[in-house]
């Protein structure tokens, strides 16, 4: 027998398989989303007023993109805790 890798398709999770399928968030986590979020967007706003750049050309930046990466996986991780 041939040692073949085989690529497999992901196990959907959709509908009944999504393990928050009927499911709600709390009020507390969607405040602690809403918060995250803007903290996010305010760092993204500051970053672009203090380079004086588009949004477009701020995203496109691989430093920037791998430093809003890195505070997202932090407040999710805070978020989880």
């Amino acid at each position: 027998m041939n040692n073949i890798n085989v690529i497999r398709k992901p196990s959907s999770r959709e509908g009944e398989a999504n393990p928050m399928w009927g499911r709600h968030h709390s009020d507390e986590t969607k405040r602690k989303q809403s918060e995250a979020a803007k903290k996010r967007w305010a760092e993204v706003k500051k970053m672009q007023s203090i380079h004086h750049i588009t949004m477009d050309e701020l995203l496109s930046n691989e430093a920037f993109t791998a430093y809003i990466d890195r505070i997202i996986t932090e407040q999710i991780s805070n978020i989880i805790r």
